[in-house]
């Protein structure tokens, strides 16, 4: 996992709504450092330094937060935006220790064309884009590859069959689920017109119930 270095300002812990805009104005987002043995720490970030190192590392990037009162190494725990404009509007940094391992969520990405897609007119459902994982912060991967090249009629993936990078391992919850409960990963469904209506999406879930009936479908899970 890439790491990087961001630079930030110490600021009050009870910060005024006005304060809190007037940081924003200066294109800076309020947020706050938590975890290990030190105590929360409220500081503010550039917003543009922030996202644009986030954008080259990836959102699981070690980041080494340099303040005032000295350097912390953290991962971005949460970073919420306005709802309106999408824009960033507070961080939440959480310290870690390189050498202990973190359970942290990891974005799922598909690579590949499936020839169910291609020649059988399916569609590709996202059931899940991302997974919880365990490592330590120096192998987070940026994300999971699911390669549906292979995929056919009636072909499936689960999340037993990931493959994941050395030294990384599913959360015991995540274990359980795919050996006592099939996890869908990723579907996908033959696509039919009826009498009318448009064409949708016809997809069988994981526990057998049906949207809308099926001519035929491609699962991937």
């Amino acid at each position: 996992m890439q790491e990087i270095n961001v630079a930030a300002e110490p600021r009050g812990d009870k910060n005024t709504r006005n304060q809190l805009s007037t940081l924003r104005k200066a294109n800076k987002i309020p947020a706050v450092v938590y975890g290990g043995k030190e105590k929360p720490l409220s500081v503010s970030v550039g917003a543009k330094e922030l996202m644009e190192a986030l954008k080259k590392a990836g959102v699981n990037a070690i980041i080494h937060l340099k303040h005032g009162k000295g350097t912390d190494t953290v991962i971005l725990k949460e970073l919420q935006r306005d709802v309106v404009n999408g824009q960033p509007v507070h961080a939440d940094f959480k310290r870690i220790d390189l050498k202990e391992k973190i359970d942290i969520q990891v974005p799922l990405h598909t690579v590949g064309e499936a020839p169910g897609v291609k020649l059988g007119g399916g569609l590709l459902e996202h059931v899940l884009r991302q997974i919880e994982i365990r490592c330590l912060p120096t192998a987070i991967p940026k994300r999971i590859d699911i390669d549906v090249s292979a995929m056919n009629v009636n072909d499936s993936i689960y999340v037993r069959d990931l493959k994941l990078p050395e030294g990384v391992e599913l959360l015991e919850k995540c274990v359980e689920r795919a050996s006592d409960d099939p996890w869908p990963v990723r579907e996908l469904a033959i696509h039919r017109r009826e009498q009318g209506r448009t064409d949708e999406a016809l997809r069988v879930l994981a526990d057998g119930t049906r949207r809308f009936p099926l001519d035929a479908s491609i699962r991937c899970r």
